[in-house]
């Protein structure tokens, strides 16, 4: 693991690349994945929230939002710009997220069924060279699509992942997890 040597700042609607960041978002992921921007926004003004922007030298390299409770971090959202993938961004922004001692860090990875999607493959890659390591738990977002959860640090179990989940909606959620063999 190396040092996350990058700059960060909160994002919000008043920060001067505001706009190049909520494209950067609009771009990275598919529609049934994302919420409003302003709602992003919105999330980030919970305690233990992180929506931030990352800079090498001054210029934008990307962006996550993640969330904070008590000995997990869950990543909404992670992007890298287009012309800086491959260069060690997207791995120097997970280096910067774990600095947060002794945090079990879970992200998700959507993938289709009966499709064998190069993107999928590529962010897994990506996901396992940064030590994550897939997890049993799914959550079953359509009949067609999954999310696969992978986990850095302790393994952790569908009612601790529930927690996270119902803290940060209000307990406004349903959705459905299963547990698989991988």
């Amino acid at each position: 693991m190396f040092k996350a040597i990058m700059d960060k700042k909160k994002i919000t609607i008043k920060l001067k690349n505001h706009d190049e960041i909520e494209q950067l978002y609009e771009t990275s992921f598919p529609v049934i994945q994302k919420m409003p921007f302003s709602v992003l926004i919105f999330i980030s003004h919970r305690k233990n929230a992180e929506f931030v922007a990352f800079y090498d030298n001054e210029e934008f390299v990307g962006f996550a939002l993640y969330l904070v409770y008590k000995e997990l971090i869950y990543v909404l959202y992670l992007a890298v710009v287009d012309s800086k993938r491959c260069q060690g961004y997207g791995s120097k922004i997970l280096t910067s997220i774990e600095e947060q001692p002794n945090k079990t860090i879970v992200l998700n990875v959507e993938k289709e069924i009966d499709e064998n999607d190069p993107e999928y493959e590529h962010k897994t890659h990506f996901f396992s060279k940064n030590g994550f390591v897939k997890s049993n738990l799914k959550i079953v977002a359509e009949k067609n699509s999954f999310y696969d959860m992978y986990v850095k640090g302790e393994p952790i179990d569908k009612k601790q992942f529930q927690k996270i989940i119902s803290h940060f909606t209000y307990g406004m959620t349903n959705l459905k997890f299963i547990e698989s063999k991988n």
